[in-house]
């Protein structure tokens, strides 16, 4: 797996039973190798996603995953204990409390399944904000306005209805600027080559990326690169 360690990409081999933290605006790249099965779990900005991959290890990639997510499942337990796992992640905190942290976060998340905060949101609301997350967890991939639309059951042009009436954005606009924001992380962090960066966000052509990247921030991806000092 091709992670973020040290401000800088490596490779790790994580054994059975082993739990990988990502932090915020990292990435991570598994190479599925052999016979796993996963359990990952995404905490963004207004769902928790939960995804269990069983991989059978004769191909390059798994073949599907079960799913779900618990929207607005942010206690101040769960909120802790991702501020303490960032401090340990980042070498601020004592690491040989690294899997008592693990231990209770998964604890939280599986009280937060099984009893999930109450809301009464718009049908509407709620399928816009299951594309969003769908499309944060596989940003590096090769997404469309069909693809999302066959993977949520949709037509295209709902999910362009959706973007327009619930994020007053365009699908491609929106896409961009969460690619683009892993791009910015990547280039303050990595040493890894623009062609890299760009692979690692879904875009096929680093030339494509880097117009792209300029007109969301108005500096070329080297540029942004340069000012991180």
């Amino acid at each position: 797996m091709r992670i973020a360690q040290n401000a800088a990409a490596t490779t790790i081999r994580p054994g059975l039973g082993d739990a990988v933290f990502v932090p915020g605006n990292a990435w991570d790249k598994p190479a599925w190798l052999q016979k796993v099965r996963l359990l990952t779990f995404l905490f963004g900005p207004k769902h928790l996603g939960i995804s269990l991959v069983e991989h059978d290890g004769r191909t390059e990639i798994p073949g599907s995953a079960i799913k779900t997510n618990i929207h607005d499942a942010y206690d101040g337990l769960t909120q802790s204990i991702l501020r303490v796992m960032s401090e340990v992640a980042a070498g601020r905190g004592d690491p040989r409390v690294g899997r008592l942290t693990v231990e209770s976060l998964l604890h939280s998340c599986c009280g937060l399944l099984k009893t999930p905060p109450k809301r009464q949101t718009r049908k509407a609301v709620r399928t816009f904000e299951l594309i969003c997350l769908y499309m944060q967890e596989n940003f590096q991939s090769a997404l469309s306005r069909e693809s999302i639309a066959e993977h949520f059951r949709l037509s295209p042009n709902h999910v362009s209805r959706l973007f327009r009436q619930e994020g007053r954005t365009g699908f491609h606009d929106y896409l961009n600027i969460v690619r683009v924001n892993r791009a910015k992380f990547m280039l303050k962090n990595y040493g890894i080559t623009l062609k890299e960066i760009a692979a690692n966000c879904g875009y096929a052509d680093v030339g494509y990326f880097c117009r792209i990247f300029k007109k969301a921030t108005s500096v070329t991806p080297t540029e942004y690169r340069q000012s991180r000092d």
